[in-house]
């Protein structure tokens, strides 16, 4: 493997060295799509940025590191990988601002809806009070079941927890999730 990938950094037979690098990696690369592909929309776009990520690793590969070329790109690969998780983790999280505060009224406009717009406003604004009360273990229940629409025996498995615990958990911080969206009616 060492010899081929010097002769395609010397530009020789780049293209033979390269399929027979494919060829001898396929293994690995589909190991690591099962693993963590979940993240790619399909296994060809999967294997797709693989190989991608191969020919990178081919150009950027230092001998002189001591590291086998397949142990630098099978981490590579792990770590492209960790890096799409993350980036998708983090779409899928919506701030609570946004939430709460994705639309703006315009006091001067004639809509009819205008009286349910501000009303409904309203009710958010009372809603998010509430939710600031509650503690940041059941602000965070709340928010991995409904906002980020988890059921709750996948965030058991997710974090560890029992999925009974889970199950209380959110019992009891819609419980006082409505005793508190109660004393801001109250006010």
């Amino acid at each position: 493997m060492q010899k081929l990938i010097e002769e395609i950094k010397q530009g020789t037979k780049r293209e033979k060295n390269l399929s027979i690098i494919i060829e001898d990696l396929k293994p690995l690369i589909y190991s690591m799509i099962k693993k963590y592909g979940y993240c790619e929309d399909s296994i060809e776009d999967a294997y797709q940025a693989s190989i991608e990520i191969l020919l990178i690793s081919v150009d950027d590969y230092d001998k002189d590191k001591k590291l086998p070329f397949v142990l630098y790109y099978k981490n590579r690969l792990f770590y492209s990988y960790m890096d799409k998780i993350k980036a998708r983790k983090r779409a899928d999280i919506i701030p609570v601002e946004e939430i709460y505060d994705d639309q703006m009224v315009d006091p001067e406009s004639n809509d009819e809806g205008f009286a349910q717009n501000l009303i409904w406003q309203a009710d958010r604004a009372m809603l998010k009070g509430a939710m600031d009360k509650l503690s940041d273990r059941q602000q965070w229940i709340l928010k991995e079941h409904y906002f980020k629409g988890k059921k709750l025996v996948d965030i058991a498995k997710e974090y560890g927890i029992h999925y009974q615990s889970i199950v209380k958990l959110k019992k009891r911080s819609l419980d006082k999730l409505k005793a508190n969206y109660a004393n801001q009616m109250k006010q």
